[in-house]
């Protein structure tokens, strides 16, 4: 079945926010209650789209940038990924395979696939979400299992419609290379490579559990991580300028750090004024959408 309804913010992630079936959402300044199935996606958000001979040899001299042997070689998988469904299409054009019912599987294919894979990710991640909630931040010190939270972290933050829409926005003239065809397959490689990064220097990189006080709740928003650092940030950030922070339900928050400050620190209690700073936060990166768990955590932000 054609997968049409594409969320690019998790549901089951959302649903720590959810009250009697229904969450509090901001939009174009108006208060309203869907459900998460209702908020968060785009028709097609994820479709794959062929790329061009220039677009296929960009990014494999992005993929080629890297050092790591395997690293490119995992990057090559996902390009592969992305491209294997045109090349089947084109093969069976060329045998003169006239075939509808494979095209419209090549065409489910072509839709679902990018869906689907971030769906494998979220379900191998829950796991993550629910320690973090039970207060069993232990997966850190496991390598495998702090390499696979990072990369869904890192994920979560590329795979949004604010961050295609500020690559854009912020990509000077690629010539042939159009950075809409080639953006699905880029944040893949990037949070792999991003991922990889940080996990070689975890030992420097804190993870801290955030949690509210008892009289303030923690919002999110349709770009649920962000780097607390490019918060109204006009000027280019340099590569120690990332901290980031990600709620988890309306009590409790995490923040990969590797600023100093948190040296030490497995646990912080956030008081009123710092809750409402990390929501400022997360106000000020939202592409279109704002979610609490009630409309009264929204309404501060009804004239933002």
């Amino acid at each position: 079945m054609k997968k049409r309804r594409q969320h690019y913010v998790w549901q089951s992630y959302l649903r720590s926010w959810v009250r009697n079936d229904k969450i509090a959402c901001l939009r174009e300044g108006k208060i309203f209650s869907p459900s998460v199935i209702g908020i968060g996606h785009q028709r097609d958000f994820y479709r794959l789209r062929e790329l061009s001979e220039a677009e296929v040899e960009f990014l494999t001299a992005v993929i080629n940038l890297n050092s790591n042997h395997e690293m490119r070689q995992t990057n090559n998988k996902v390009l592969q990924m992305f491209t294997g469904v045109f090349e089947l299409r084109r093969h069976a054009e060329n045998q003169g395979i006239s075939d509808h019912s494979l095209q419209a599987r090549l065409d489910i294919m072509q839709n679902n696939l990018e869906e689907d894979f971030h769906a494998r990710i979220e379900s191998d991640s829950a796991r993550f979400i629910t320690s973090i909630l039970n207060g069993d931040m232990g997966f850190y010190a496991n390598d495998e299992a702090c390499a696979d939270f990072i990369y869904f972290l890192i994920i979560q933050y590329c795979r949004t419609k604010r961050m295609l829409q500020s690559v854009i926005k912020n990509t000077d003239g690629l010539g042939l290379v159009r950075i809409q065809n080639i953006w699905g397959a880029l944040r893949h490689i990037i949070a792999i490579n991003v991922s990889n990064g940080i996990y070689s220097q975890r030992q420097s990189f804190r993870l801290v559990r955030l949690t509210a006080n008892d009289s303030q709740e923690l919002i999110t928003g349709d770009q649920p991580v962000i780097n607390i650092h490019a918060t109204n940030s006009q000027r280019e950030l340099s590569s120690d300028e990332f901290e980031l922070y990600y709620p988890v339900s309306p009590h409790v928050a995490i923040l990969l750090s590797k600023e100093s400050r948190w040296d030490g620190v497995a646990e912080y209690r956030l008081n009123s004024h710092q809750v409402r700073t990390y929501n400022d936060h997360i106000v000020s990166q939202a592409h279109e959408q704002l979610y609490a768990s009630s409309e009264k955590w929204l309404h501060p932000y009804l004239e933002v």
